[in-house]
């Protein structure tokens, strides 16, 4: 997260488990604060930890080791109005 906020990126994934949402492992706490105060002195954006990344189905953008997008077929639907 340090070297990302040092190169100005604005928005990170973490695809990555352990953090807080596992309460057997000892310091998950002060690992995913640290990360959310470096990422919020920089205006940095987080998504995740223990994400499977971001899919934006009206530019077709897909950001994800997940290969769920690939195997499936894009099912066209009624347009959200918000």
């Amino acid at each position: 997260m340090e070297d990302c906020a040092a190169y100005g990126v604005k928005v990170a994934v973490v695809m990555a488990s352990g953090f807080g949402e596992v309460d057997a492992v000892v310091g998950t706490g002060q690992r995913s604060g640290r990360m959310v105060e470096v990422a919020h002195k920089a205006g940095m954006r987080i998504v995740g930890p223990n994400s499977q990344g971001l899919a934006n189905f009206g530019t077709g953008a897909i950001a994800s080791f997940s290969t769920m997008f690939m195997d499936m077929d894009r099912a066209e639907g009624a347009r959200s109005r918000c």
